[in-house]
């Protein structure tokens, strides 16, 4: 954990900015896009979602791609079974804040 920032997001969103405005924009649609799209993946059962299984477009709203562990499928296969409903990771918890 110390080896790596896990900025890379935070950094994204700033750096498509092109002044203040536009950069608190990238984080309130990127913010209620992950919020809102990790509830629904909740509900439907949408496993494995990581920056790996998602798309950031110009306005830095989030769309899923790579549906292969859809409906469950992750919470039972046989090796590395997935055990949480969403992940939060850092990377996505360091985007989401102004500052440390």
């Amino acid at each position: 954990l110390k080896s790596t920032q896990a900025d890379e997001l935070k950094s994204y969103l700033f750096r498509t900015a092109s002044d203040s405005e536009s950069w608190v924009n990238n984080r309130i649609n990127f913010t209620t896009s992950l919020s809102s799209s990790s509830l629904l993946c909740y509900i439907v059962g949408l496993g494995n979602r990581n920056l790996n299984n998602i798309c950031i477009n110009g306005n830095c709203k989030i769309y899923h791609i790579d549906f292969n562990q859809c409906f469950d499928v992750c919470s039972s296969r046989t090796f590395y079974p997935e055990k949480v409903p969403f992940r939060l990771t850092r990377l996505f918890v360091n985007a989401f804040e102004v500052s440390g």
